[in-house]
């Protein structure tokens, strides 16, 4: 029982003399469509955008493009199950899969135990429980932390990040929870 609870990329052009280190990015996400509020960036105001794609059709070949220029050799993805599915079908063996949930409802058990039995997800995450304000220690989260752990099955869990909103209460992102489970 593994939990993913940070981010890493490592860039190619921060190492000495140009070595060209291998990187696993371990949080990238799948979709198929872009919606306005994900361009954002930080510190606001932007100086510039934070990507150029604008057409959902280039989101995938963008993203294998910038792994292939930072030497990304794997990548843990997730996203909604068909979208995962779809974005690593082509290029299994350059991607883990996972599977967004911000809700423990948002697939039932048998599912979910099946799509980790049959190898289609192996990462239970990521898990943006606290944007639904539920904390990763609340007890709907047991049965598929319990899976995870039954099938060894690594979590990848969503701490911190933007919030501070009546939706996003930030102390239910608190790493510190983690200990709970």
């Amino acid at each position: 029982f593994y939990i993913i609870s940070t981010t890493c990329l490592l860039s190619s052009h921060t190492l000495a003399q140009g070595d060209r280190q291998p990187v696993i990015d371990m949080h990238m996400h799948s979709q198929t469509e872009i919606w306005a509020d994900q361009r954002l960036c930080f510190p606001q105001p932007c100086e510039s955008l934070p990507s150029m794609v604008t057409d959902s059709a280039n989101l995938r070949p963008a993203a294998l493009a910038a792994m292939d220029e930072y030497n990304v050799v794997l990548a843990v993805v997730s996203g909604e199950i068909d979208t995962v599915l779809e974005w690593t079908y082509e290029s299994r063996e350059s991607f883990v899969t996972g599977i967004l949930m911000d809700r423990p409802d948002t697939i039932s058990y048998a599912d979910l135990k099946e799509l980790f039995e049959s190898g289609r997800v192996q990462v239970l995450g990521e898990l943006t429980l606290q944007y639904e304000a539920i904390p990763i220690d609340d007890p709907s989260v047991d049965s598929m932390l319990s899976l995870a752990h039954e099938l060894d099955v690594p979590v990848h869990v969503h701490v911190a990040g933007l919030g501070g909103s009546a939706d996003f209460p930030v102390h239910l992102g608190n790493p510190l929870r983690l200990a709970k489970v």
